[in-house]
């Protein structure tokens, strides 16, 4: 049998987290993986002492055992990591099913000890922590689902044998309201009107996407998202905070733009050497609305933009505004085609689908 471990996650969560990570538990019940819930504890471990978190952890761990106890040799577990519901001792219950014959596929969503290696607000004893914990956990599993080639390789460094298949993009699923128009048709008439504008839609914070509120004044922004700090920049427009589930409705301009870090002269920090190794997951929700994309030339993504036609790739943000001066009709028209035959692909769910029937050797 094969069976999916269903997280659960705040209906009312706006981010891209909740999403990527509620559409891959559809893509894998339509392929036939039987549901397996886990509800977590509602005990809050931040600001807590030892003993309660503690105490939090052995909960959890019993609710995880009782998710797992029925599961047996030939038996199929698809997974999310990390796992919303953490535990301190995941690793050792990996390590049981794998014992007793479980197969454990893991689609990984972020590789954490790789995001937060420059989090100033983490000890290296609890950068030291994360990476075992999840070091350990990934040479459990028996096949992992990677972003793309560079995470792939990456993983590979630090001594996971673990079997890899590569994803190439994260899909984005879009439920069109009865009566509305569809994606397609909204983006049509975006090409009608020529629009040369740059998307931005995610996280909006200062910490995470400073690059923003320095980005070049002969750049027109669109932005979408939460912990936007209002300034008075012309030339960003403010368009508010949406459900990932609306976002392809409400979205408008010309590109979509791959950005992180604090700098718009090139991807910094953290967040920006992240994007060496992750797929972002607004790179999916563009894509599957219609946009093209602009991305850092870095980005492991990057590759996958140029090799499929839907963009162009920048060093800089102050780049765009002679790209976009010296893009023609044509050259927008022909990106514009490529993403559109890629958006149905992945609002059909189907890079996840090839990665979970991939066999490997």
């Amino acid at each position: 049998m094969k069976y999916s471990i269903i997280e659960k996650i705040d209906a009312g969560e706006r981010t891209a987290w909740s999403k990527a990570r509620a559409d891959a538990a559809v893509i894998a019940a339509d392929e036939g993986y039987v549901p397996i819930e886990v509800c977590g504890t509602g005990t809050e471990r931040e600001n807590t002492s030892v003993a309660a978190k503690l105490r939090a952890h052995a909960c959890m761990g019993k609710i995880w055992k009782k998710a797992f106890a029925d599961l047996g040799n030939g038996d199929e577990l698809f997974i999310q990591l990390p796992v919303v519901n953490n535990y301190l001792l995941m690793q050792k219950l990996f390590k049981k099913m794998h014992r007793r014959g479980v197969k454990i596929v893991a689609l990984i969503h972020d590789l954490e000890t790789l995001r937060m290696i420059k989090d100033e607000n983490l000890s290296k004893k609890q950068k030291l922590r994360m990476r075992i914990e999840e070091i350990g956990t990934l040479k459990q599993c028996s096949r992992l689902i990677v972003h793309n080639a560079e995470m792939q390789k990456l993983v590979a460094s630090i001594g996971i044998k673990t079997p890899m298949t590569v994803l190439g993009v994260f899909d984005y699923l879009i439920s069109q309201e009865e009566g509305g128009p569809s994606v397609t048709a909204l983006a049509d008439a975006r090409m009608e009107k020529k629009a040369r504008s740059v998307v931005i839609a995610g996280n909006l914070d200062e910490h995470k996407s400073g690059y923003i509120y320095t980005i070049p004044e002969d750049i027109t922004v669109d932005l979408y998202g939460v912990h936007y700090k209002e300034n008075n920049k012309r030339n960003l427009h403010y368009h508010g905070a949406f459900p990932a589930d609306k976002l392809p409705f409400v979205l408008d301009g010309g590109f979509g733009l791959i950005w992180d870090g604090t700098s718009a002269d090139t991807c910094t920090g953290a967040y920006g050497d992240y994007l060496r190794f992750n797929n972002p997951h607004k790179t999916s929700l563009y894509i599957a609305s219609c946009f093209p994309v602009i991305i850092w030339e870095k980005a492991a993504l990057a590759a996958f933009v140029t090799e499929n036609g839907i963009g162009f790739t920048v060093s800089s943000l102050s780049e765009i505004p002679e790209k976009l001066r010296t893009l023609t009709g044509a050259q927008y028209a022909e990106m514009y085609e490529n993403v559109k035959k890629l958006s149905e692909k992945l609002r059909g769910g189907g890079f996840l689908r090839a990665a979970l029937n991939a066999q490997t050797e």
